[in-house]
């Protein structure tokens, strides 16, 4: 009876460890989808202070093994605020005004060449590109991909058999900041 007893207590302890060590993962392992975790975690990602947006929209399908998924946050400024963020971008040199080059223009909205369609990457559920046009505005590339020699550059963005970038695209006619990290 005493080897059954102390038995019983030693699967109890062992089932208590194991479901805190299981709780503990799956709180550590949880965003917290905090609009202000958002804004900062992207603030120090693009080198620039976003405090003054609201996050209109957040999306993050990163998991499993490999991290493959993708981030999307659509950020909304007012006019005085936006302003003063548009003056910031002009003074860094992480950010390039508009047009995007055609590497970046075929990962946002897509290429059409004769019968051959290309991209986009950034897409709804329904294959359409999540950014809407932009006229005017400023953008922020970042290619993460092993293979970069310069992740500043896109030129071998679409040559490889995956991708792993980060994009910000700012809109000054609209004050919105959409904000995209692909993981492939």
């Amino acid at each position: 009876k005493e080897t059954m007893f102390r038995m019983k207590n030693v699967l109890k302890k062992i089932s208590c460890i194991t479901g805190a060590v299981l709780l503990i993962g799956c709180l550590a392992g949880c965003p917290s989808g905090s609009e202000t975790n958002d804004i900062s975690y992207i603030s120090r990602t693009l080198g620039i202070d976003l405090a003054g947006g609201t996050v209109l929209s957040s999306e993050d399908t990163h998991g499993g093994f490999h991290g493959d998924g993708d981030t999307y946050v659509k950020i909304s400024f007012d006019d005085d605020s936006g302003a003063a963020l548009a003056d910031t971008m002009t003074d860094n040199s992480d950010w390039c005004a508009f047009p995007l080059s055609d590497n970046l223009q075929t990962v946002v909205y897509g290429r059409v060449d004769g019968d051959a369609q290309y991209g986009p990457y950034l897409t709804d559920d329904k294959g359409a590109s999540i950014i809407p046009p932009i006229e005017h505005g400023y953008y922020y590339f970042y290619d993460r991909h092993s293979e970069s020699n310069n992740p500043k550059d896109d030129t071998e963005l679409l040559s490889r058999a995956s991708l792993n970038f980060t994009i910000a695209l700012y809109d000054t006619d609209n004050n919105k900041l959409y904000y995209y990290e692909l993981d492939t």
